[in-house]
Parts: C-alpha cells; sequence; structure tokens
C-alpha cells in the first residue's frame, strides 16, 4: 500500500511537471512570435503626449528611445518623478534626462530597431557598407537598472561615446498659462572612477518635494568613451532612483555602479527574462486571429 502511494505521488508529480514544460514552452511560442518592429526611427519625440518611439520600463523606471544611428537617445523618466503641487497646470510628471550613444561613423546606416516581448529586450541594427552595430538593451526587471550592450563587428575600428545630459530646451514646452515651466535643482557631473551622473529635484513651492537621479558607467572602463574593433562590445550600465527609494538618491546611484560586480551581469539578466516569463504565463491569450493576440500582447 505504502510503495502504491508513492508510485501514484511520483506519477502526479511527473504528469505536473510535464503539464508546465508544456505550458512553458506554449507560451514562449505564442509571445515569442510577438515583435515590435520599428523599421525607421521616430519622428513624436519629445513630445508632451504619447510618443512613436520603442519604450522600455519596469515600473519605476520609463525609457523612450529615438535618434538616428549615429545618435540614439535614450529619454529618461520615473513614476515616481512629479512636481507635486495642488494648483492648475503646476502639477505633472517629468523628464529626468537622456542618455545619448554616439557613434559618429554610423551617420547614414540603416536603420531597424525590434523589440522582443516574451523578454522585454529592445535589438537595434545599424548597417552602413561593412560596417554593422547592434545594440541590445533592457530595463531589468529585478533591479532598477539598465543593460545596454554595443557590438560592432566590420572592418578597422570603430569609435563612440556615451553622454548622460538633463534636459535641454528641446524637452521643455513653454505655454503658458497651460504649460508652465518652473525651475528645478540640478546636479550632473562625474567620478575618478568612471561613473556619470545626474540629479533633477522640485523642492521649492511644492506639496511634496519629488527628487530622481540617474547614473552610467561604462564597463571596465574609466571614460566614458569606447573604441571596438571587429568582434568586440561595449557595456553600459545604469543605475535610477528616487527620493521615494532612497534618502539621497545620486549617492545610492552611484554606489550601485561602484559595488556592481560584473561577474554578475549574466544573473541579472537571467533574473529579467525569469521575471518575464513568470509574467507571460499568467498573462497570455491563444487565439486564431494573429493581429488580434499581437494587439493584446503589446
Amino acid at each position: 500500500m505504502g510503495k502504491s502511494l508513492i508510485n501514484i505521488f511520483i506519477i502526479v508529480i511527473t504528469l505536473s511537471s510535464c503539464h508546465s514544460v508544456e505550458k512553458e514552452m506554449a507560451v514562449e511560442a505564442i509571445i515569442g512570435r510577438q515583435k515590435v518592429v520599428f523599421p525607421h526611427p521616430p519622428s513624436r519625440i519629445p513630445v508632451p503626449h504619447s510618443v512613436d518611439a520603442p519604450v522600455l520600463g519596469n515600473g519605476f523606471t520609463g525609457i523612450a528611445l529615438s535618434g538616428h544611428p549615429e545618435k540614439q537617445v535614450y529619454y529618461i523618466a520615473r513614476n515616481d518623478f512629479w512636481r507635486l503641487k495642488s494648483s492648475l497646470n503646476q502639477s505633472y510628471p517629468a523628464v529626468l534626462g537622456k542618455l545619448e550613444i554616439i557613434i559618429p561613423e554610423m551617420k547614414g546606416a540603416s536603420y531597424l530597431v525590434e523589440q522582443n516581448l516574451y523578454e522585454a529586450k529592445t535589438h537595434s541594427t545599424f548597417v552602413k557598407k561593412e560596417k554593422l552595430i547592434q545594440i541590445s538593451s533592457f530595463v531589468s526587471a529585478i533591479e532598477d537598472m539598465m543593460v545596454i550592450q554595443i557590438n560592432y563587428t566590420g572592418p578597422g575600428e570603430i569609435k563612440g561615446a556615451v553622454n548622460l545630459k538633463l534636459p535641454g530646451d528641446e524637452e521643455f514646452v513653454d505655454n503658458p498659462p497651460a504649460d508652465l515651466i518652473f525651475p528645478a535643482i540640478t546636479q550632473e557631473g562625474s567620478t575618478t572612477d568612471g561613473e556619470y551622473y545626474i540629479s533633477r529635484a522640485f523642492e521649492e513651492d511644492v506639496d511634496l518635494p519629488t527628487k530622481a537621479a540617474c547614473a552610467f558607467t561604462v564597463m571596465d572602463n574609466h571614460s566614458n568613451e569606447f573604441s571596438l574593433s571587429g568582434g568586440t562590445a561595449a557595456i553600459v550600465l545604469l543605475a535610477f532612483s528616487s527620493n521615494f527609494k532612497s534618502e539621497d538618491c545620486l549617492q545610492t546611484v552611484i554606489q550601485q555602479l561602484k559595488g556592481f560586480d560584473p561577474d554578475n551581469l549574466p544573473t541579472l539578466e537571467m533574473d529579467h527574462k525569469e521575471w518575464w516569463k513568470q509574467f507571460w504565463s499568467k498573462s497570455y491569450v491563444d487565439i486564431s486571429d494573429s493581429i488580434i493576440e499581437k494587439q493584446y500582447s503589446k
């Protein structure tokens, strides 16, 4: 009797495991075929309404990707970074800043950006004659961080730079009385170890002070510049925070980069993929109409 119960238990576990594996494979097949494709650079960005650009995020940090192959721009915003004032037209979500990846030699290159929904990764492909730049990026679902990997395939060497900037004139809408500009307290700079940072805050004449910060580093590099030969890559690591998450959000993002072990990069990506795998296993539909199915997944 005891053996029979054990055998039944083993069979139930085996069947349950097989069903789970089959479900994972089905989900990956359904969501994996859904891609968002951008064959041309977005044109409606920056704008004070919805953009036509690829977007990435994790619930805290939101990224919108714009620009041409020679100058990719990642606009950075946060759900918890607003100007908060109980008065007409004085409360609004604010852009924190923008990250630029500049590769002058790729001017005039072909443009293609694809977003893999199952893994929540964005893949950019730029081709100019024999030179190929591929950029993969994701905002971690687990940590408030972002990883951008720049791969080069082709002859010779190609050079680039990464810049982190506060919003410029093109990111502001000055149209009183409907749209007003209020001064923000800002910081920007770099450390001797190669961490580049910005912060932006609304602390005066508000109901609730807000502050957000971002920092980046080019891994294994104390500079914001990089040089790639055929088959090599540069990895840009970003960290984000706000005064709602840490007492000193600027120091938090800087220290997070300083303390990051490059050997943990594969784990960061693996945990990100696992989170999204679990998400889609609870949030997918399988229908005969591929167009409707794609719209649901998006």
